[in-house]
């Protein structure tokens, strides 16, 4: 399985520095140059780490910058900043903060120790306690939050509906029929297909999704359903 951390907007020799440690650790760096194009990449894609210079940008804005990376993402986020906003920012969302000033040593080691901690200790979003972010796609689900969001959106779904994506998301590939909807993930007895239908068009409304081309849910004809295995995080499955 590859990684991947994200570096924004820092120095070009910093970033061959980060990115030499990184490949030692069979980690690939991605770089932006804009916390806007970040943004939008931490809510589409997973990172083991997140390094970015906020200097340019004012203290407040690098506040709302945390706290929207923060509603999509547990990445461990490294910040070179100014000095005395540390406290301010790490208690909007950054794990680490490293004077913009310092030699890039220092913030080297932040970075491997955080990385470290990650994929050693914690492991986020790789194992398979019921509170793990799951990537699929553009779907990041986390069940701990109780929230999805779709490239970086929010979506709310109704119980059942939010019950079924869990399944299909922690088993992709996976075929599922109608009955086994009913009965090992709802929990209910099953009285027709109209129900389970219903709940299947809709998250496939609210995925963007479609019957005739899925890019996520798949109908298996005589059978019932299927999560496409798309590029994403492999999760362990678990069987309900």
């Amino acid at each position: 399985m590859e990684k991947y951390a994200l570096s924004v907007c820092l120095a070009a020799d910093l970033n061959d520095e980060l990115k030499v440690m990184l490949y030692q650790h069979q980690v690939q760096l991605d770089i932006c140059d804009s916390f806007e194009r970040a943004e939008k990449r931490v809510g589409k894609q997973r990172f083991c780490l997140i390094v970015c210079d906020t200097t340019a940008l004012p203290t407040g804005q690098t506040l709302q910058v945390l706290g929207r990376m923060r509603k999509v993402s547990y990445t461990p986020i490294l910040l070179l900043a100014p000095a005395g906003t540390e406290w301010e920012l790490i208690a909007a969302g950054a794990d680490q903060c490293v004077p913009a000033d310092a030699a890039h040593k220092i913030a080297l080691s932040a970075a491997f120790s955080l990385l470290r901690r990650y994929q050693f200790y914690d492991h986020y979003d790789e194992v398979w306690p019921l509170d793990a972010v799951i990537y699929r796609g553009g779907i990041v689900f986390d069940h701990l939050r109780h929230q999805v969001t779709l490239d970086g959106e929010e979506v709310h779904f109704t119980p059942k509906e939010y019950k079924l994506l869990h399944y299909f998301v922690r088993n992709p590939g996976i075929m599922i029929s109608t009955e086994q909807i009913c009965d090992r993930i709802w929990g209910v007895e099953f009285d027709g297909k109209r129900d389970v239908t219903t709940v299947i068009a809709e998250l496939r409304r609210k995925l963007k999704d479609t019957r005739e081309k899925p890019i996520y849910i798949k109908t298996v004809h005589g059978f019932g359903y299927q999560f496409l295995p798309v590029n994403s995080a492999s999760v362990e499955t678990c069987d309900i």
